[in-house]
């Protein structure tokens, strides 16, 4: 179940407190998490994202006002469609879930604009559960 689950957080440079915090809890939660941050400087930052987007079993996208003016987010959340990788959307803002793109509001949704990092991860580990 969890044991093989490995999340990758998609998230802007605005929200990696948030991410880290989720990650942390998901870890404590026996789930492998991981996002941008983890990246080895002086190595090519596209092969490492491409190779920890490739190892994850499940994407979790933290939208927030500042996510719908990122392209890299918007490219993780491809290679997870292309990937057929389970998706979770995590609205951090009322705007990112109203102004989020049509064919992405199919994905699985976690509504966190009052949710901690660890209530957020409480509902991944129920999603991984679900898979």
């Amino acid at each position: 179940m969890t044991g093989s689950t490995k999340v990758f957080i998609s998230h802007t440079q605005d929200d990696v407190r948030f991410a880290r915090e989720l990650s942390k809890a998901l870890v404590a939660r026996g789930i492998d998490a991981t996002g941008a941050w983890g990246l080895a400087p002086g190595k090519s930052i596209e092969e490492q994202l491409q190779q920890a987007l490739g190892a994850a079993t499940m994407y979790v996208v933290l939208l927030s006002d500042r996510t719908l003016l990122s392209p890299w987010v918007y490219f993780e959340v491809g290679a997870a469609i292309g990937g057929r990788k389970r998706l979770v959307l995590v609205y951090l803002s009322e705007r990112a879930r109203l102004e989020v793109p049509a064919p992405l509001r199919r994905s699985l949704t976690i509504e966190a604009t009052s949710l901690r990092p660890e209530e957020v991860a409480d509902r991944v580990v129920e999603a991984a559960k679900a898979a």
